[in-house]
């Protein structure tokens, strides 16, 4: 596994520990490759399974579109676009999705779902790994 996405998967499962001890609704976390291939899942018990794809769609969408979630839907809502305009399934506008990078470059992204905004405040800064 190459450095930059090893670091992301350590990071999202220590993420993942943190989050387990917490008080809060079940959490999925998912971290994609460059490509948007899924090479890392955790899933809290209680979470429902349709978390796993909400979590990876927006890992795939922040490494995709090269930026996160939030950023995305604003510039879907901006420029009027849908996102069939993209002619990409795999791609959502759900908050909650970001790209990683190491020194400008795009590498891995991981998405979050079913996790409050106030929880998830101290992860946006896990998305720069230099």
């Amino acid at each position: 596994m190459n450095e930059p996405l090893y670091r992301a998967v350590k990071t999202a499962g220590r993420l993942a520990e943190t989050l387990e001890n917490e008080p809060g609704p079940p959490v999925c976390l998912a971290v994609v490759d460059g490509s948007g291939a899924l090479v890392y899942l955790y899933r809290m018990a209680g979470a429902p399974a349709r978390l796993v794809a909400i979590a990876t769609a927006k890992a795939y969408t922040a490494v995709r579109m090269g930026q996160p979630t939030q950023a995305f839907r604003e510039r879907l809502e901006r420029e009027r676009l849908t996102l069939a305009d993209f002619q990409d399934d795999g791609l959502t506008s759900l908050p909650g999705g970001w790209p990683l990078s190491l020194a400008g470059n795009l590498w891995p992204a991981w998405g979050s779902a079913a996790v409050p905004w106030p929880r998830m405040s101290g992860c946006a800064g896990a998305g720069s790994m230099a």
